[in-house]
């Protein structure tokens, strides 16, 4: 495993996911980054969605504190099954970690033996 990613979206915010990301990646010692999906299939008020993501960042930084981790932090404007379909095509030797969602998304399953 070369990375842990932690993997938020604004259709469900998720305090668990950092939770999660920070604990494995100090356990085994592995670099920790965060996307942050914008899903604009789902109307986005942008005053909501701008104390949303302070929040996220504030939830963060408190965390980055509490286990002494450097991060990554990228937010990303695309539908989140999309996100996913590109991001397990580029790198299936990491460990994603995603919060539950309000709404039924895809996730592709890549099959590793092919040739």
């Amino acid at each position: 495993m070369k990375k842990v990613y932690g993997i938020l979206t604004n259709l469900s915010p998720n305090i668990l996911v950092p939770t999660a990301a920070f604990k494995i990646s100090k356990k085994y010692k592995i670099p920790l980054k965060f996307y942050y999906v914008l899903d604009s299939t789902e109307p986005i008020d942008e005053e909501e969605e701008t104390k949303a993501q302070k929040e996220l960042l504030a939830v963060l930084k408190r965390k980055k504190e509490k286990y002494n981790i450097k991060f990554e932090f990228d937010v990303v404007f695309q539908e989140i099954s999309s996100f996913l379909n590109q991001f397990f095509k580029k790198d299936v030797s990491a460990l994603v970690i995603l919060g539950r969602f309000k709404k039924p998304i895809k996730i592709p399953f890549i099959h590793l033996d092919k040739k």
